[in-house]
């Protein structure tokens, strides 16, 4: 199984992008024996992954997930099944191997024996293409990034990231711990800013690889609502029967050689 300079509001939402994998979600204390899901429904991958915590402190003995698609009508068709998962686990991770579409409904349900099943709908945004990029500069972007693209139906944000290509084959270690791409986000077709040196050491990077994300807005706004401290408020969610985010996104990539 395969598993800007940031944005204020945008930091968790940067780990995710960077790292491929789900950021530590904030899970409520509470005592209703509901679920909290975390998800990305991203378009062309080939598997999803649906973190599945209790938010009760009791174990959690089984769980079982199923990905539907809606269909217009509101009729859902099962598209996979995870594996089945028992223990005494505080938290597991669910995995679909399918494909999902773009501009495509999909429903996750997960359920677990005494507990609330727990149901999320997300709509992938439509397909786009990226039809220009300038990186000027050495490395590529330093002195100038321009890139533009297709409008994606059902995005509502675009996240753009800037991800260094180091050298790992003449400079061996480079590639480790090689820091977090830079990141930035628009509601507009196009971006036109310049990547800070501290994404793209001039020494170290050999070529940038430029995303771009056509994310849908359950989530954006999971990732930049909410707030912590001692008078939490928890983000918005679209997780029924507990709590949590199913979200979805369509990223296309251009790579940039020195």
């Amino acid at each position: 199984m395969r598993r800007s300079a940031g944005m204020p509001g945008l930091a968790l939402l940067a780990v995710v992008l960077g790292c491929g994998d789900p950021a530590a979600p904030n899970i409520p204390d509470l005592s209703d024996g509901s679920l909290h899901l975390f998800g990305v429904l991203a378009a062309d991958a080939d598997f999803h992954v649906i973190s599945v915590n209790q938010t009760d402190g009791r174990p959690i003995t089984r769980l079982d997930a199923v990905l539907s698609e809606v269909a217009p009508d509101g009729s859902e068709t099962t598209v996979a099944q995870a594996t089945p998962i028992e223990g005494q686990g505080t938290g597991y991770e669910m995995v679909f191997e399918a494909a999902v579409a773009p501009g495509h409904r999909y429903r996750v349900t997960v359920t677990a024996p005494g507990r609330p099943v727990a149901s999320a709908v997300t709509t992938i945004p439509a397909d786009f293409a990226i039809d220009y990029i300038d990186a000027r500069g050495d490395p590529p972007g330093a002195a100038g990034l321009e890139a533009r693209w297709t409008p994606s139906a059902g995005a509502f944000r675009y996240i753009v990231t800037v991800r260094a290509e180091p050298d790992c084959v003449t400079t061996p270690g480079v590639c480790e711990d090689f820091g977090e791409p830079w990141a930035g986000v628009t509601a507009a077709t196009s971006i036109d800013t310049v990547v800070p040196a501290t994404a793209i050491p001039p020494d170290r990077t050999q070529g940038i690889e430029v995303a771009v994300y056509a994310v849908n807005r359950e989530m954006f706004e999971y990732f930049t609502t909410g707030v912590g401290g001692p008078f939490t408020v928890q983000p918005k969610q679209n997780v029924q029967g507990g709590h949590g985010v199913v979200g979805a996104w369509v990223r296309r990539v251009r790579t940039i050689r020195r």
